[in-house]
């Protein structure tokens, strides 16, 4: 029994070889060469799919354009709000008791003005007002709480000498240049 075993093990094995070397070149060549045509594909696909990663997707960017004008949109007015951002400016001065002398949208500024996006543009407001100095800062401050982001462009402050009262009050006589983005409304 155990020779039989042996000797099924044997021819077994010479088969196998046999096998082997007359099924190489039907069999298995082509199966390696496949694998490697495979391989090679894989890595072209690999490499194109570096290259489609690398190319900017412009959609993404049309959705970032997008957002940061949704962001502009909601910051920014348009000009036909400019008397209800006045009426808030001079909201807040009367919460303050802040006397406001003038204040108006100023449509020439003296400085040279940015380059915007199309649609765009800076509205600008000039306030002058009399106050103490302490409650001009506190004006300044509060601006910070309106729903509408300003930017300060300039800010000039003058002692008054010419009044008594005013000296005696020690206040202030305050240009204050407002800017803010305002979008046009098609």
């Amino acid at each position: 029994m155990r020779i039989l075993t042996i000797k099924l093990t044997i021819y077994f094995c010479i088969l196998l070889s046999v096998h082997f070397l007359v099924g190489y070149p039907f069999v298995i060549r082509p199966y390696l060469k496949v694998k490697e045509k495979l391989a090679s594909s894989q890595r072209k696909l690999g490499e194109a799919r570096k290259l489609v990663r690398a190319i900017p997707n412009p959609q993404r960017k049309v959705n970032a354009l997008r957002e940061k004008m949704r962001e502009l949109k909601e910051k920014a007015v348009s000009h036909r709000e400019i008397p209800k951002i006045i009426y808030q400016l001079v909201k807040k001065s009367s919460e303050l008791k802040v006397e406001i002398v003038s204040i108006k949208p100023k449509d020439k500024v003296d400085f040279p003005r940015e380059t915007l996006p199309e649609g765009v543009s800076k509205a600008y407001i000039e306030i002058i007002m009399r106050c103490p100095y302490k409650v001009l800062g506190e004006y300044l401050k509060s601006l910070e709480e309106l729903p509408i982001k300003f930017t300060v462009e300039r800010i000039v402050v003058e002692k008054v000498d010419d009044d008594k009262t005013l000296r005696e009050k020690k206040e202030v006589l305050t240009t204050l240049l407002l800017s803010t983005y305002t979008i046009l409304k098609l």
